[in-house]
């Protein structure tokens, strides 16, 4: 209710996991504080998504069981709860997707990942022949991986990739030679400074391409803060910002896996930069 001008007093209420949130107009919350609890809200949305796909399945159970007393169609029973039918097929289809590649179920259920990940992943699996579709399956973990660390628009280009290169030869032929064609090669000029030079393939460059992307992106909107960006002549602000997020992804803790090498994150993100290298094309690094 406002009592005059300058002294109206707005309550907003919102509720986040079952919690009661009163925004008074006068006290502004802080933005670290709104970017958890959109956290939340998104891990939240996926738990929900990943029990909605569960129920459409055991709906589907019982939609191929004819003899069965409940039996009834997915879709007009989805229709009948409210959906519309082009949401309806989407939940059908997605629910499949998770049945057929090992994984995402329970990244989803667990807020690692969002529908819209496993949506862009049915629709690539759409494009694929019967014959060809395994090979992009077979990838599961590291599809996985790579949902987890990009946003849905990314982990959608990475999927047409992925699909372009699974129909063009089968996929995992080529998928080898280009790991097999990774190198990086370090050497120091006069000056002192450290060079990088490489060729990545794009499984693993793309989850460095974006960790790097959202790092660079988190600084400049900081104002760079925690380190200024003052670069020489030559040197563009977002390639050094770059290079330092680079160096953080690099000294942040890793474990070791059987083979001794760099491993993931303990807390669950990949965070080894010589087994997540940025992908470039020989061409483009010339």
């Amino acid at each position: 209710m406002c009592c005059g001008r300058g002294s109206c007093v707005l309550r907003v209420s919102r509720v986040v996991s079952g919690r009661c949130c009163v925004l008074v107009s006068g006290v502004v919350p802080r933005l670290a504080d709104l970017r958890v609890r959109l956290d939340q809200v998104r891990r939240e949305r996926a738990r929900l998504d990943a029990v909605e796909a569960a129920i459409v399945r055991d709906m589907d159970a019982i939609t191929r069981d004819p003899s069965h007393p409940d039996f009834a169609v997915a879709d007009a029973e989805l229709v009948r709860a409210g959906w519309s039918h082009r949401d309806a097929n989407r939940v059908i289809t997605r629910s499949a997707t998770l049945d057929e590649v090992p994984g995402f179920d329970v990244a989803l259920a667990e807020g690692r990942l969002s529908a819209g990940h496993v949506d862009a992943l049915a629709s690539g699996l759409g494009r694929l022949s019967d014959v060809d579709k395994p090979a992009l399956i077979a990838r599961h973990a590291t599809l996985v991986r790579s949902a987890e660390s990009m946003t849905v628009d990314e982990f959608t280009k990475h999927m047409k990739t992925a699909v372009a290169r699974a129909q063009s030869d089968g996929g995992l032929d080529r998928f080898d030679k280009q790991r097999r064609s990774t190198y990086l090669r370090t050497w120091n000029d006069p000056d002192g400074m450290i060079h990088l030079r490489g060729a990545f393939d794009p499984e693993r460059g793309s989850i460095l391409l974006s960790r790097l992307d959202q790092r660079v992106e988190a600084m400049f909107h900081a104002g760079d803060r925690d380190t200024p960006v003052e670069v020489m002549p030559g040197i563009e602000p977002n390639d050094h910002r770059r290079a330092l997020a680079l160096i953080d992804l690099a000294s942040q803790p890793t474990t070791v896996n059987d083979n001794n090498s760099p491993g993931r994150c303990v807390d669950g993100r990949i965070a080894s930069c010589l087994d997540s290298m940025e992908h470039h094309r020989r061409g483009r690094l010339d």
